[in-house]
C-alpha cells in the first residue's frame, strides 16, 4: 500500500489508488502525523467484526446506511450523519442492502492500516 507521510497533500479522493480489503470493504487513505482519512466502501450487508482500538474515530456517511453498535448504544446511520467513537470503546457495523460509503477519520493514524494487520477487517465478511 503507497501511502503518503507528513507531506501536504492535494488531490482528489477518487484519483487515490483504492486498497481491496476483501470482497466487500475497499479504502482509500490520506495519512499526516496525526490524523488518518479514509473514504471507505463497503458492499451491502457486511459485517465488521466487533473490535476496539485507541484511536479517536469519527464516521460521516456519504452514501447508504449502516447499523453501528457502540459500546451499549445502537444506532442508525445514514446519508449525512456522523458519529465519534471514543478510543478502546467496542464497535461493530452492520451495512444496510444499499451499502455505504463513507469517510473515516482517526487520530492517531491507525498503524494496523498502515501495516496491513487489520484482521479483524480482512476476515469480517458480507
Amino acid at each position: 500500500m503507497d501511502q503518503k507521510h507528513f507531506e501536504i497533500i492535494h488531490e482528489n479522493f477518487e484519483g487515490i489508488e483504492q486498497e481491496k480489503i476483501n470482497e466487500g470493504y475497499f479504502r482509500r487513505t490520506v495519512n499526516g502525523k496525526n490524523q488518518m482519512v479514509c473514504l471507505v466502501d463497503i458492499r451491502p450487508g457486511w459485517i465488521t467484526k466487533s473490535h476496539k482500538h485507541g484511536n479517536d474515530e469519527s464516521m460521516i456517511i456519504l452514501e447508504g446506511d449502516t447499523a453501528c453498535t457502540v459500546g451499549d448504544r445502537e444506532c442508525e446511520l445514514k446519508t449525512g450523519d456522523i458519529i465519534y467513537i471514543p478510543p478502546n470503546v467496542e464497535h461493530q457495523l452492520v451495512v444496510g442492502d444499499k451499502g455505504v460509503k463513507m469517510l473515516k477519520i482517526f487520530s492517531p493514524p491507525r498503524t494496523d492500516y498502515l501495516d496491513g494487520t487489520d484482521t479483524y477487517l480482512r476476515e469480517s465478511k458480507d
